[in-house]
């Protein structure tokens, strides 16, 4: 047995040495993995193909100008310099060439089925995409469309498909519509079903097996849609052949949530874990609206949100408490959703708002091109941009000029406007985090949220745990650590630890003779030790040795902030009821730290990673900050 897995292991490893990968920035986004499918003069060319994608044009995030470019050199004969071509136009980044074809820029593309705004966009990990040239050049009338479930498991050989496109309604808005008239293919040939008025058409298989479809139309050019049928194998005489539907187990993802109201944000930007609240198999929109709704709106979504079914599927009749006859907009990571039944993913960017003009619903969606900075300049420039549409009712990412950007909810310092080009200089005093939005007399903006962080020290900067960090600095309890530098993955001493727990007691007086000999009077730590082992909240490793230079393990970590907020006299029950045991380590925490571990998961200071709590992994002064952040919150 152990020869056999020394072989497999040799194997991936002369595979992996076979896979030529660039070599990425040490600040370079993760790659993702995604699956693209291309469709050229209305035929697929790749179908649902997996691709790699990472910053291949090296702007710092993971676009569909990265996916696009990594799907033609690991797909494409000849590579990306062969097939694709992307040049700047008045429009931002366009497609000058795909697949090897160059039409005069008759291309478009989707993320999950929804319409991208450019190549700009974001992508993330198991996105879907689809791009083609199109058909007709002239009107672009290519109706993009798709199987309502993408991939079905059945083990009857007689299977029901829906086939939906998009379309728009009165007012321009995009809808899912079903697509009617259209044939059916099974692996490239016709077979001899055609979808109804509602879209929906029954395949029949003659064999199990694993099939793909799409289809085509006479009445109307169709962007080929992409789906698999997997059949199992079931006896020609069996009673009631059923659906086999997959039972995913739906983990709850974490999400951020901003919902706008009367023009103004009444939730910015908040954290929302999201689960299938509404048990429909899948986390949409709607579970992030009745989940943001349950933990920030006062009487939960039971009082402050509700929805109805129309024509176009599930709407809002209720947000934030507000109900003004079906006038809400939203929108995902700043492109414009279908309908409340869109997916998420963890960490999507959710904007929902109620319409101030609930006539001609002319407010302007619209985001900060950057919607997180970090800096340690106290001059930064910042770009509003909204969503505005062409002369073809495309939707077009334009600069938002004349408006006022706000911070942390007042008119910026020097009173100054965007300009045409949507940028406005910020000038801050000091370090800090700050919120920002945007207000204007010119048009009616659905708030933006964007953030700056002026950080104290360079290598702070775009840290996971800047802003806590910054917190915490501000709070007076952590700063340099030397050399003008806060040293963030540096790991956290018993010196540094105590010293921030007495900065937090407010330098109470300490009392009585030093008993650890390793401690000097003159240490900077001197006084907090002194008074911390006085009143139990941390210990020595002996009766005369404190090693305050000693690393802290992350249960360490949490027992000492355990004693500390007893020894203050908190509410430290939340820990008894609290249930650790789905934690892949969980009895690696030794006896004495369990207490300590369960009240720091319960109250949300430790969070794990991967489902491990790593109680002797070494605590960071990064990790620190963000748990002194979150106790402080």
């Amino acid at each position: 047995m152990k020869k056999r897995i020394a072989s497999l292991l040799l194997i991936a490893a002369l595979c992996l040495s076979l896979c030529v990968f660039p070599a990425l920035a040490d600040d370079a986004p993760a790659p993702v993995q995604v699956n693209v499918s291309v469709s050229i003069d209305g035929a697929l060319v790749l179908t649902n193909a997996n691709v790699l994608v990472y910053d291949a044009d090296e702007d710092g995030a993971l676009t569909l100008n990265d996916a696009f470019i990594c799907v033609h050199d690991q797909h494409y004969d000849g590579g990306a310099d062969a097939g694709y071509k992307a040049v700047e136009s008045d429009w931002g980044l366009s497609m000058a060439k795909l697949w090897g074809v160059e039409n005069g820029g008759s291309y478009g593309y989707y993320v999950n089925d929804a319409m991208a705004f450019g190549l700009s966009d974001p992508v993330n990990e198991n996105d879907y995409i689809a791009v083609w040239s199109y058909v007709d050049t002239e009107g672009f009338s290519d109706q993009y469309c798709f199987f309502e479930t993408r991939e079905i498991r059945s083990a009857s050989k007689d299977v029901d498909v829906t086939l939906m496109g998009v379309g728009f309604d009165e007012d321009w808005n995009p809808v899912a519509v079903p697509v009617a008239g259209a044939a059916i293919l099974v692996n490239g040939e016709p077979a001899d079903a055609v979808t109804d008025e509602n879209g929906k058409a029954t395949v029949h298989f003659a064999d199990s097996g694993e099939y793909e479809l799409s289809a085509v139309s006479d009445e109307a050019v169709l962007v080929p849609p992409y789906g698999k049928v997997i059949v199992t194998a079931v006896p020609d005489d069996a009673e009631e052949p059923t659906l086999i539907a997959p039972a995913p187990t739906l983990e709850s993802i974490a999400v951020n949530v901003s919902i706008a109201c009367g023009g103004e944000l009444v939730l910015p930007h908040a954290e929302v874990m999201v689960n299938d609240v509404d048990d429909d198999g899948a986390l949409t929109i709607n579970d992030a609206m009745i989940c943001a709704h349950n933990r920030y709106f006062e009487g939960g979504a039971e009082a402050g949100y509700s929805v109805v079914e129309s024509d176009y599927g599930l709407s809002v009749a209720k947000l934030w408490g507000v109900e003004n006859g079906g006038s809400y907009g939203y929108y995902v990571n700043d492109a414009m959703a279908w309908g409340l039944s869109d997916p998420i993913q963890a960490k999507d960017c959710i904007v929902a708002w109620v319409y101030v003009d609930t006539e001609n619903w002319s407010d302007q969606y619209t985001f900060f091109e950057a919607h997180k900075i970090s800096t340690t300049d106290m001059d930064v420039t910042v770009t509003l941009l909204g969503i505005g549409f062409d002369e073809d009712w495309n939707t077009v990412t334009v600069p938002v000029a004349g408006a006022m950007v706000t911070v942390n909810g007042m008119p910026n310092v020097e009173g100054l406007l965007t300009d045409e080009e949507g940028k406005v200089t910020l000038r801050f005093s000091g370090a800090g985090v700050f919120e920002l939005s945007a207000t204007s007399e010119n048009a009616i903006l659905v708030p933006p949220y964007g953030k700056i962080g002026v950080n104290s020290f360079a290598d702070t900067t775009k840290h996971w745990a800047e802003e806590e960090i910054e917190t915490v600095i501000s709070a007076g309890l952590m700063g340099d650590a030397g050399k003008g530098s806060f040293a963030p993955n540096d790991n956290l001493t018993r010196g540094q630890l105590v010293t921030v727990l007495y900065r937090m007691a407010e330098f109470p007086e300490a009392e009585g003779e030093m008993p650890f000999t390793d401690v000097k009077d003159t240490a900077f730590y001197a006084d907090a030790v002194l008074w911390a082992n006085a009143n139990g909240i941390v210990n020595g490793r002996s009766a005369n040795k404190f090693a305050p230079n000693d690393k802290v393990t992350r249960q360490e970590l949490v027992t000492m902030l355990y004693r500390y907020a007893k020894f203050q006299g908190w509410d430290v029950s939340v820990g008894e009821n609290t249930n650790i045991l789905s934690y892949n380590d969980v009895f690696s925490v030794k006896e004495w730290a369990m207490s300590a571990m369960q009240w720091a998961c319960g109250a949300g200071l430790v969070q794990g990673n991967k489902g491990d709590l790593d109680p002797n992994g070494n605590a960071t002064r990064a990790q620190f900050a963000a748990i002194l952040a979150r106790l402080l919150g």
